[in-house]
Formats: structure tokens, sequence, C-alpha cells
């Protein structure tokens, strides 16, 4: 079962855990831009030989059981880490097996979870705590539009820091096209997006580009009383050197969110697709009411 030139880029824990009932045997060459390397196969020895970056080179031979006996590929994977390349072959006894996972992992939708709330509600450490536990890349709408701003040269960073500092809403192109390119550097594909969809026009914006590429199981709303985020934010303000977190900017983001935001909520709210967090507590307490939630959708952890 040959996969031709794949995976070009993958997380390799990633693939370890979701392919593990075979042997994935690699040498890592570093420091250099371009790897090539040549593989052999025969019975009970895979080697990989003259893996060279051009300044460097490493060869490795390995000595794995007879009984894998069929060659699945030749993979060359980014890893992190300047230069770091994976040159290696996977390994496994049914190919059957090989061709069901592997041809069902590729052809699968990445999975997004929209995670939405007031400013100050809890939303970035429960993120945190999703990533570290299910395998999600967090992706904050807000974070991507400040770096967005603060890029020499960006055509959108001026009005991006006008709006911001106003309390509103970015044109939804802006916000999606850099959601999408987000995405699609990932190798990963399971999705936290922060503090978007913001309003119908974002929503929209996301349905019509993105909709139909995508799975969204549900949405998550951190439900939390507007005094005690404006006590968070304002703290928060102390030290977060944001231009957003002060007190008439965050007065007009409440209402930016109870206007704009709460309607895209209750949109699904009609598809029975919100899970709804009180954010109003120890944060161990809330993550533990979401374990259940994300137990139940994603038992495969990673």
């Amino acid at each position: 079962c040959p996969i031709s030139v794949y995976p070009r880029c993958f997380n390799l824990l990633e693939f370890e855990e979701m392919f593990g009932s075979g042997s994935f045997i690699r040498s890592i060459a570093r420091g250099g831009r371009r790897v090539v390397a040549n593989t052999s196969f025969a019975s009970s020895k895979v080697s990989t030989t003259t893996a060279s970056t051009g300044t460097r080179s490493i060869s490795s031979a390995f000595t794995k059981s007879s009984k894998l006996s069929k060659f699945l590929g030749f993979a060359k994977i980014a890893l992190p880490g300047a230069g770091a390349v994976a040159c290696g072959v996977y390994l496994v006894k049914d190919t059957e097996w090989a061709r069901r996972n592997f041809t069902s992992y590729a052809e699968s939708k990445p999975t997004v979870v929209f995670v939405l709330g007031g400013p100050g509600a809890g939303k970035g450490t429960q993120c945190t705590n999703i990533v570290n536990n299910y395998g999600f890349v967090h992706l904050s709408a807000g974070d991507l539009l400040r770096e967005e701003m603060a890029t020499p040269g960006s055509p959108y960073g001026k009005m991006i820091d006008e709006i911001i500092k106003n309390g509103q809403i970015v044109p939804s192109h802006v916000t999606v096209g850099l959601l999408n390119n987000a995405m699609n550097k990932s190798v990963k594909k399971r999705f936290l997006i922060d503090g978007f969809p913001r309003n119908f026009e974002n929503n929209s914006a996301f349905e019509r580009e993105l909709g139909s590429k995508v799975d969204i199981p549900f949405i998550l709303f951190f439900d939390v009383p507007e005094d005690v985020m404006e006590k968070r934010l304002l703290k928060r303000g102390e030290t977060s050197g944001r231009t957003d977190d002060n007190i008439a900017s965050i007065k007009k983001r409440f209402k930016t969110f109870q206007e704009q935001t709460m309607p895209v909520i209750d949109y699904y709210g009609k598809q029975n697709k919100v899970v709804r967090v009180d954010g109003d507590r120890d944060p161990k307490a809330i993550f533990a009411d979401l374990q259940k939630v994300f137990d139940k959708h994603f038992p495969s952890k990673k």
C-alpha cells in the first residue's frame, strides 16, 4: 500500500499515535534546507542511506522484525526546530487496515469549535487546557488580527488598529482570510477558534468560504457577568499592554458583544449546538465540565 510523498508535513507524535500498530523508523538530519534520502527494504532490515543536508550527512541502519513485511511508504516530514527533518519508512502488517485508516484520515474534514464569550470570560485559559489534553490548535481571532496589525507593510494594519481601539468588529473577509491561512499552515485537523464569529457577517463569511470544508459539532459559550469580566480586564490591562484593555474600550466591547455576538450564539442554539459554560467559577471546575463534553465528542485525545 504505497503512499506517494506522504505526509509532506506532519506531526510525528500524532502520526505514531494514530497508526501505532506499525513501526516508524526514522533518522533525523538537522541543519539544512533540503534533505534527500534513499531508502531500501529487505526482509528484516530497513536503512536510510546518505540523508544529506548539503553540508552534513548521516547514515543509519535499523534492524526490525521480519514480520513487518509490507512497505507502506517513504515520508519526508518537517519537525519543529530549525532545519529539522525526519526521513523514514513506515511498516505495517495489514495493508487493508492501512488503506482504510489512511484514506479515512485523509478524507476527513477538519473539526472547528468556535469559542465565544464576552471579553474577559476566560476563553484563552480554557483553550490552553483543551489544546494540552485534546490535540487541538488554538486560533485566536484577536491574536491573529493583532499580529497582522503589527506586520510591517500590512495593507490592513492601520485599519485593524483603529477598529480594535473603538471596540468594533474587523471586516469579515480580513478575519476569515487570516483564519483560513492559519488552518492551512497547520498539520492538525482540530481547531479551537477563539473570539469568532463575532457577528452574523463573520458567520456568513465563514460559512460561505469554509462551511463545506469543516465540521462544527458544537460551539462553546462562556457565560460570565459583565462586572466580573470588567474586573478581570482591568487587572489584565495593568500588564497586557493591549490598547483595548481600558474602561472606555471595555464598555464598547461589552455593548458590541451583546448586540452582535449574542445573536450568533442564539443562531447556533437553535441548531442545538451551544455548550453553555458557567465561567464565573474556579478554572479547574470549569475544565472538569469541559472534559465531559470533549471526552464524549473526541474519545481519541490527540
